[in-house]
């Protein structure tokens, strides 16, 4: 359904890669879409989360299909030491972690310290959600959560402000367009391999300042995006791009990308 949907309907599909991690191939349904923009997770710390499943997609007889996820967003974590002995964590000394990146740094507090989710991220909660333990102090409207499913939405809102903006300009916008610019923009974490990160962990300024740079003047197709500076300044630091884009089975490195003619049977052609 996701597949066609995307390839069809022209409807971009962000679904979760799942918390299936660390096992390899763990990627479920509906993320395991060969068309979906697929979503892992890291923590606040920029780390890949241990439960964010893994790739590659495999078929019945384990042969490898292609790769997911296709990119991470900020899942936030859990911490097992609350509800486990420390021995079973392979992180109980909080003390140890390194401070949380400029900009991933939860807000408040949960109401109690029993708060497995307190690494997490903060969502809107339902009035029938019985857990007191994880409600963010002082708001019952809010919620600390972990998982992929917390890093989907930031990535689905990423992909409509391209699609807003494109729109904006007058452009008919494709999902693959909108995918390639998501994943093009992100920044590759390099001690992770591409099974566990796609494409890397999403740049919104990125995707925007990338789609920005569609220009109908360009001949025979107006859609064309050019990487004369790969890289976004976020908070005083520079997020380098992956320009990596994982297409079907193919994995494209590039530094221009041209829409129209087909790759893996679909509406893209890549000049690298």
């Amino acid at each position: 359904m996701a597949n066609r949907l995307t390839v069809k309907d022209k409807v971009l599909v962000v679904a979760a890669a799942g918390n299936e991690g660390p096992w390899t191939s763990s990627v479920g349904s509906p993320g395991n879409a060969r068309y979906a923009l697929t979503v892992g997770g890291v923590t606040k710390e920029g780390e890949v989360a241990f439960f964010s499943s893994r790739g590659p997609v495999v078929d019945a007889e384990g042969r490898e299909l292609y790769g997911k996820p296709d990119v991470l967003g900020v899942s936030g974590d859990v911490d097992l030491s609350r509800v486990q002995p420390q021995f079973l964590t392979a992180d109980a000394d909080a003390a140890a972690r390194p401070e949380a990146r400029a900009g991933l740094a939860a807000a408040g507090k949960p109401s109690q310290e029993s708060c497995i989710y307190a690494p997490g991220v903060v969502a809107p909660r339902s009035s029938h959600d019985p857990d007191q333990a994880c409600v963010l102090a002082g708001n019952p409207s809010y919620r600390f959560m972990s998982g992929t499913s917390m890093a989907t939405p930031e990535v689905a809102g990423m992909a409509a402000d391209v699609v807003a903006y494109l729109k904006s300009q007058g452009y008919e916008v494709d999902p693959f367009q909108v995918k390639a610019v998501i994943m093009e923009t992100a920044g590759e974490l390099a001690k992770e391999s591409k099974d566990v990160q796609g494409a890397g962990l999403v740049n919104a300024l990125g995707a925007v300042d990338l789609a920005s740079a569609f220009d109908p003047s360009e001949t025979p197709n107006p859609f064309a995006l050019f990487g004369d500076a790969p890289f976004s300044m976020i908070g005083g630091e520079t997020a380098v791009w992956s320009q990596r884009i994982v297409w079907g089975e193919n994995e494209l490195w590039s530094q221009r990308i041209v829409w129209g003619e087909a790759v893996d049977g679909l509406p893209a052609d890549w000049d690298p």
